[in-house]
């Protein structure tokens, strides 16, 4: 093969390169929005790492987004998946992942870090497809979901974890002790440096706290079930040119799971080279 071959061999390999990039960008439907808006009341903010924006009615939702609602504020936030995020006033919560294809039944996940308020969780089509990787992660426990209506409560140290409808949860805290709640309106205490409580029945002022909100501003049903029906039409769309590409299936999954985790906000650490040797850093606090 002479040079002007090899040459314009090399030009074709970085066009279908770059082709293929770009169809992979695109086609990535991970990388879209998770879910929308589809109550809000108050002041409500999503941060992903650097940007923060204030949220609106049917405004997108994205895997990393950090959730925080004001005095007064709340929201209501429904997936593609069709599970559903409810936020009390004054909660920070994290789409820490949310992986869904609806035409697939493999990785699928939803993984909420919750740290401070009031969360009410309802599940969607990823529990039905993958129960094991649906899960709510709090500083004190891991909540496993399997089917159903869960809520949960942050208050300074304590937790309270409860279920309020549907199939059993597992509560496991940070050493891997574990118990679960099969009864509806039955809770787990979480405390500190305690072993797990056993479960007990909301209290009367528990249960008002943690049942669905009445929002004074939300979107029709009709209109939220137009946004979730375009989004899952873009994300067979944007599969489809990456097959056109001729890409494997296997693949074409791997890429989309990727590119969702590529948006994972940076951690707030110094660069291993401005980091103090480990004889000069501070002494961890000592526990009481």
């Amino acid at each position: 093969m002479n040079m002007v071959s090899r040459f314009a061999l090399l030009i074709s390999f970085m066009l279908l390169a770059g082709a293929w990039s770009q169809a992979l960008a695109e086609g990535n439907s991970l990388s879209g929005p998770a879910g929308y808006v589809d109550s809000l009341d108050g002041e409500v903010y999503a941060q992903n790492g650097t940007d923060k924006r204030r949220l609106a009615l049917e405004g997108a939702v994205y895997a990393s987004d950090m959730i925080e609602t004001k005095e007064g504020g709340a929201v209501r936030i429904t997936f593609v998946d069709e599970s559903v995020l409810e936020l009390k006033e004054n909660s920070r919560a994290e789409l820490k992942q949310y992986l869904y294809d609806p035409e697939q039944d493999g990785e699928q996940s939803l993984v909420v870090g919750f740290l401070s308020g009031v969360l009410r969780l309802v599940t969607g089509e990823i529990v039905k497809k993958n129960p094991d990787r649906f899960k709510v992660e709090t500083p004190l426990a891991i909540i496993g979901i399997r089917g159903t209506t869960i809520a949960s409560e942050i208050k300074g140290e304590d937790e309270i974890h409860a279920l309020l409808d549907g199939s059993p949860i597992i509560v496991t805290d940070k050493l891997g002790n574990f118990k679960k709640i099969d009864i509806p309106d039955h809770c787990i205490d979480v405390r500190p440096k305690r072993p797990l409580f056993n479960p007990r029945r909301l209290k009367a002022v528990e249960k008002k706290g943690m049942r669905r909100r009445i929002f004074l501003n939300k979107i029709k049903d009709e209109r939220l079930r137009q946004l979730l029906k375009r989004r899952r039409a873009d994300m067979r769309r944007k599969k489809m040119s990456l097959r056109r590409m001729g890409l494997p299936e296997p693949l074409i999954r791997r890429e989309m799971m990727k590119e969702r985790m590529r948006n994972k906000p940076p951690m707030n650490k110094p660069p291993l080279n401005q980091r103090p040797p480990r004889n000069q850093r501070p002494p961890l606090p000592e526990n009481n």
